[in-house]
């Protein structure tokens, strides 16, 4: 898990490495042919791993998906694919059972390695079912600052990958919209650009928790949802300095000309102030350094003294 520092005496230590590099073994491209036995009950089964860089289950079907090759007596299957991994030295792999990382396994937790070629799922942490599928639209209302260059979705139902951003459509309303067709569950959460730093946040600016949706079979249902803040701006819209008047005062940044609002964040992102006004804006008290507004939906960096 991510690790975080806290200043002490205490020293991080490393028990234990996923793989340990050794210079003098060298690549061994292969095919290898890979059969899971899984729970009963078990519809569908995916593969995913180093061999297509963990882009799955919602990667093309033909590269993750496997087959299924036999039903034991107490219901228990038997799934199976033959995958290219430049180097099974290398090779770790993990099973879903559907086209969603929510249907992953649960039972072991952790990863399978080469040379094993023959193991178990015990568990999932879900069940996907096709025969429930339905779709769902997602209405976002968001923040009209920081939303000037668009919104995008990005969850489980696309492997939680920037590789194709979900770019929501934008409503003659303001609001942004996105459909998830023949999905059973997934969770996600809308960003303000395609990276992960530009989460949506908070009233207090803490990342949101993951969003969750489950639809209902074989209809399409709406899920409205609303869109506090961002955690940071997109830069690609300048402030116009011809239209506003920005300075620093008695330890606040203030700004005039205001039309519609501000949002003030610090270097790294963090949301610090939100203000709906029209005229002068005049921030909190702040600590010298280097911030970011992000006025009427374009941005430009302050630095306060």
């Amino acid at each position: 898990a991510n690790r975080t520092f806290t200043a002490s005496p205490t020293t991080d230590v490393v028990a234990k490495w996923a793989v340990v590099y050794n210079p003098t073994v060298l690549p061994k491209p292969m095919n290898v042919t890979i059969d899971v036995l899984v729970p009963k009950g078990t519809f569908q089964c995916y593969i995913v791993g180093t061999f297509n860089n963990w882009a799955g289950p919602t990667a093309p079907v033909d590269s993750c998906k496997m087959t299924l090759v036999a039903t034991n007596t107490d219901g228990t299957m038997i799934f199976e694919k033959t995958v290219y991994s430049p180097d099974v030295n290398k090779l770790a792999y993990h099973f879903c059972c559907g086209p969603d990382w929510s249907f992953e396994q649960l039972a072991p937790t952790g990863d399978y390695k080469y040379p094993e070629l023959n193991p178990i799922v015990t568990s999932w942490k879900a069940i996907f079912d096709p025969t429930t599928t339905g779709n769902v639209n997602i209405v976002a209302t968001v923040p009209a600052t920081g939303s000037a260059n668009g919104v995008w979705i990005c969850g489980g139902f696309n492997g939680w990958s920037w590789t194709t951003p979900a770019a929501m459509t934008k409503n003659t309303d303001g609001t942004y919209s996105y459909s998830l067709k023949n999905i059973v569950s997934t969770e996600f959460k809308i960003y303000n650009g395609t990276d992960w730093g530009f989460v949506e946040v908070d009233a207090l600016g803490v990342e949101v928790a993951n969003r969750s949706v489950t639809a209902t079979p074989g209809q399409t249902i709406t899920d409205n949802i609303t869109v506090i803040g961002w955690k940071a701006p997109t830069a690609l819209n300048e402030v116009n300095m011809n239209k506003y008047r920005i300075y620093t005062l008695n330890r606040s940044i203030v700004v005039e000309g205001v039309t519609s609002g501000v949002n003030l964040y610090d270097a790294n992102g963090r949301a610090i102030q939100s203000v709906k006004t029209v005229g002068t804006f005049n921030s909190k008290n702040l600590n010298p350094g280097l911030y970011i507004l992000v006025i009427d939906g374009a941005s430009r960096k302050v630095a306060l003294n």
